[in-house]
C-alpha cells in the first residue's frame, strides 16, 4: 500500500521531465485514481492526433476505476471483497494480467509483497479510519488467517476469481497504477506511438527516445542528509517502468517508537529495518510497482545477499535504490550494482 511516492515527477509536473533537446513532445494530462496522469510523447505522420489519444486515455481510466476502484462500492473490487462467498466469480479481462503479475511478484519475493494485505493494515490502524496503533499478537494472528495469496484462485481460462477463505480482500492500490501506465503505452503504441513517457500517479513508464540520442530523463531525490536538504538526480529511461514506494509521511510517533503502514504480510509485524523509501526500475511500470512494495519490506539486507530472492531480483535485472533512516535522522543510501551503474553512466 503506497500512500506518498518518492519520485520528482509526484511534485508539480513542470519540472518532472528532463532533456537538452529542443525537441518539443506533445503532451496531454487529467485525474486518475485521485491524482494525476500525464503523457508526454513524440508524434508523426501516421500518430492520432492529442485530442483523440487523450479521450482513449481517459476512457480507459475510467473503465478500470470502474473495475478495479476501492472507493467505488459498485466496482467489481468493492464487490468481490465485500462478498463471502468462495465460489468463483468472472472477473474483468484486465484482472489476470494483474493478478498475473501480482502473484509472480509474490512468489518471486517469498511472500513480501501480498495484495491481500490490506486487513492487517486496517488492524494496525492505517487503512480509512486513521487510528495507528499496535495491535495485540493475538490480534495480528487471527488476522493472519485471511492473508495471503495462497488463499485466492484465479483461472485464466475461464477468467475468474476465487477466494478459499471467505473474507479475503485484495487491494491492487500498490500495483493498479503501474498496471495503468503500461495499458495506455500499448495503446498509445497501437496508435503509431513509438515514443513516450507516461505518468500515473507517480508510476512511470518510457518507450523510445526524448529525441534521437536524448532518453527521457525522470527526476529521482536522493537525499544525503534529512528530507528538507535532499539532492536530485536525474535517470535517463530509455525503455521500463520506474516506481517508488515510501513510508515518509504515513507513520505515527508512538511512546514505544516510530510505526507505519509498511507491514510484513509473513509475520504481521513492522519490519525490523528503517527503510523510508525504494525506487524501482523495471521492464513495465506493474513490476516496478509492485517489487517497490515489496522491496520496503524486504529492507537493504536483500540487495547484497544470496537469498533466493536476493537471487530473483537479479535475474529480473531490477535497479533498485532503497534509503534507510538512520537514528541521527539521516539516510543510508542503498544501490545495486545495475541502478549505481545507471546513475553513474548518465
Amino acid at each position: 500500500m503506497k500512500t506518498w511516492l518518492f519520485l520528482l515527477c509526484t511534485l508539480p509536473l513542470a519540472g518532472c521531465f528532463f532533456s537538452s533537446s529542443k525537441t518539443e513532445p506533445i503532451e496531454y494530462s487529467g485525474l486518475a485514481f485521485g491524482s494525476h496522469y500525464k503523457v508526454k510523447y513524440i508524434s508523426g505522420p501516421t500518430v492520432t492526433g492529442p485530442q483523440a489519444l487523450k479521450a482513449e486515455t481517459e476512457k480507459l481510466l475510467n473503465d478500470y476505476n470502474n473495475d478495479f476502484s476501492a472507493w467505488k462500492s459498485d466496482s467489481f473490487l468493492s464487490k468481490f471483497n465485500n462478498s463471502r462467498s468462495t465460489e468463483p466469480v468472472a472477473a474483468p479481462y484486465l484482472g489476470n494480467e494483474l493478478m498475473a503479475v501480482a502473484g509472480e511478484v509474490w512468489l518471486a519475493s517469498g511472500g513480501a509483497y501480498d495484495p491481500t494485505v490490506g486487513p492487517l493494515v486496517k488492524l494496525w490502524g492505517f487503512g480509512p479510519k486513521k487510528n495507528p496503533h499496535i495491535p495485540s499478537k493475538a490480534e495480528i494472528a487471527q488476522v493472519k488467517k485471511k492473508i495471503g495469496l495462497d488463499k485466492f484462485i484465479v483461472d485464466p481460462l475461464k477468467g475468474t476469481w476465487q477466494k478459499t477463505h471467505p473474507e479475503v480482500e485484495v487491494d491492487v492500490n500498490s500495483i493498479a497504477p503501474g498496471q495503468a501506465a503500461d495499458l495506455i503505452g500499448r495503446q498509445l503504441e497501437a496508435r503509431g506511438v513509438t515514443s513516450y513517457l507516461i505518468d500515473v500517479g507517480g508510476e512511470l513508464l518510457a518507450r523510445g527516445e526524448r529525441s534521437e540520442g536524448s532518453p527521457w530523463m525522470v527526476g529521482i531525490e536522493r537525499p544525503s542528509q534529512t528530507y528538507g536538504e535532499a539532492l536530485v538526480a536525474t535517470v535517463p529511461l530509455v525503455s521500463g517502468g520506474i516506481a517508488t514506494s515510501g513510508s515518509y509521511r504515513n507513520f505515527k510517533d508512538l511512546p514505544t517508537g516510530r510505526i507505519s503502514h509498511t507491514l510484513d504480510p509473513r509475520t504481521g509485524e513492522q519490519p525490523s529495518h528503517r527503510t523510508v523509501s525504494v525506487t524501482v526500475i523495471a521492464e513495465s511500470a506493474m513490476a516496478a510497482d509492485a517489487w517497490a512494495t515489496a522491496l520496503m519490506v524486504l529492507g537493504p539486507s536483500v540487495l547484497s545477499g544470496e537469498s533466493d530472492v536476493a537471487k530473483n531480483i537479479q535475474r529480473r535485472m531490477l535497479k533498485v535504490l532503497l534509503l534507510e533512516a538512520r537514528a541521527d535522522g539521516t539516510f543510508q543510501e542503498y544501490l545495486n550494482p545495475p541502478m549505481r551503474e545507471l546513475l553513474e553512466k548518465k
